[in-house]
């Protein structure tokens, strides 16, 4: 069975980029076949899950498009992998590879005009938004070692969706639910959980991708309360002069 799930990852890593419908739905069922798995013996095989998965989603994000099935199907691998130490290492490179890779390919650029193969596409921002965040809030297995670089990519990849607003195809109210669902949550444990803290490493990357948040979100996508509500909880609960 451990040779079926090898074989199965490494032909969506090779064939996953060939344009025949009947292929790609194929290799989704296959892959959809994974997740099944019993939990019990996916930990058995968290390294090989991990590892194959994160080479998918770097080798083909910008394949999935807005297909929400490739995308449903990718975040549901890379998080059973990363629920067992052994894979969870890679889920994060490959994330954090997939951020790297469009961080000078915004939407509307040059680079981005030169560069179409890498674009991350509003559903792949969301999906790559809550692994992160399950990585920041340590979802797994209590594992907080990823909070810091955690809180880092989640600035860049919030950043970047908000360049979806300047696309006359795409829907305003996708951008809008990134934002309203996602913008309290990551404020509040960005401020309580790093820049409060008594580590200065920690408080300053927090205070660092708290500001790249606040800074690239568009005043008028955020409801009013919400504001007023961050503006309280820095007033009333600030650092202290050392941090």
């Amino acid at each position: 069975l451990e040779r079926t799930i090898v074989t199965i990852l490494r032909s969506a890593i090779y064939f996953f980029d060939i344009e025949n419908s009947r292929l790609r739905e194929g290799l989704n069922r296959s892959l959809r076949l994974l997740t099944q798995l019993p939990s019990d013996y996916l930990h058995e095989v968290g390294d090989r899950l991990g590892c194959g998965s994160a080479i998918i989603l770097r080798g083909c994000f910008f394949l999935f498009d807005e297909r929400a099935e490739d995308w449903s199907i990718i975040k549901r691998l890379l998080d059973l992998a990363a629920q067992d130490v052994s894979g969870r290492g890679f889920v994060f490179d490959g994330i954090a590879s997939v951020i790297d890779s469009i961080d000078y390919t915004l939407p509307g650029t040059e680079e981005c005009n030169d560069s179409n193969e890498l674009q991350l596409s509003q559903c792949g921002v969301e999906v790559i938004a809550s692994l992160l965040l399950r990585y920041r809030d340590g979802s797994y297995q209590g594992d907080l070692s990823f909070r810091v670089p955690a809180m880092s990519y989640i600035t860049k990849v919030y950043s970047y969706s908000q360049h979806f607003g300047t696309s006359t195809d795409k829907p305003a109210e996708n951008e809008t639910k990134l934002q309203e669902y996602e913008f309290h949550k990551m404020v509040t444990a960005i401020y309580n959980d790093a820049c409060l803290s008594p580590e200065d490493n920690v408080a300053k990357r927090g205070f660092e991708s708290l500001r790249g948040i606040v800074l690239s979100t568009k005043v008028d996508s955020i409801p009013v309360g919400k504001w007023l509500d961050f503006l309280d909880m820095v007033a009333s609960n600030s650092p202290s002069i050392s941090a």
